[in-house]
């Protein structure tokens, strides 16, 4: 038996993705929209009870609150990561010549590098065609994601690249805590890597949203880790600046 989704019968499989894309969309407009404004009142709120109550509230009490807090912080986060999520490549960018030396060199000045940490370009990185935003995005969030989670007082962040012959292949590696075999395929899913844990399996959306841009841009994203003995990610882009 050939069991159909219902509402599918006699859609075409490209058909039948857009109409899925197009759904998810709209869920995630609901959510944006009619979800943000609830999440602000009940911050507002417990901001004004922590401000005109302090002197009133028990420890327990502010820790409840704080703890609340963190949750409505959180959940505007998810909120705006589906929202996110739901965008990319729906905004029409056009590829451009970027020089990648220049876009690492900008983001790591602009970002909070720890004292103790190192974030070098193992050589220099080529000028490739490609849509600025999104690489940008892609660069940004492993980056970040390397620095966040350092647990050595010694740590180092290191961006390096290959090339071959169809493709460019960019390499961000880290000698930080690793990440655990069986997190490996989880922590890119939406969901999954939205917990809020402290282990090894929340590295946060953004994994979930460069790997969509990867795919979206005709490459991919994985990595090579263990538990204990850092990690690195690669990603890659095609050549072929034509592609949409």
């Amino acid at each position: 038996m050939n069991f159909k989704p219902e509402g599918t019968v006699g859609v075409k499989p490209m058909e039948y993705q857009e109409t899925t894309e197009d759904e998810f969309e709209s869920f995630s407009y609901i959510i944006s929209h009619d979800l943000k404004s609830p999440l602000r009142a009940i911050q507002i709120l417990t901001d004004w009870i922590v401000r005109e109550n302090a002197d009133r509230l028990t420890e327990s009490g502010k820790e409840h609150l704080v703890l609340l807090q963190d949750r409505v912080k959180r959940m505007d986060h998810i909120i705006d990561a589906v929202s996110r999520y739901s965008r990319i490549g729906r905004v029409k960018i056009e590829p451009e010549s970027v020089d990648l030396n220049q876009m690492i060199d900008y983001h790591i000045l602009v970002t909070p590098v720890p004292d103790h940490i190192q974030c070098i370009k193992k050589k220099p990185l080529p000028v490739v065609r490609c849509k600025r935003a999104l690489v940008t995005e892609v660069f940004q969030h492993l980056i970040d994601n390397a620095i966040r989670y350092m647990d050595k007082p010694e740590g180092r962040v290191e961006i390096d690249f290959s090339e071959e012959k169809d493709f460019w292949r960019f390499s961000v590696s880290d000698n930080g805590p690793g990440i655990d075999e069986k997190y490996h395929r989880q922590i890119f899913k939406i969901f999954a890597s939205l917990h809020g844990r402290d282990d090894g399996q929340s590295r946060g959306v953004g994994l979930t949203l460069s790997k969509r841009i990867a795919e979206l841009s005709g490459g991919r994203i994985w990595l090579e880790s263990r538990k204990g003995e850092g990690c690195t990610f690669f990603f890659t882009l095609p050549k072929d600046e034509n592609r949409n």
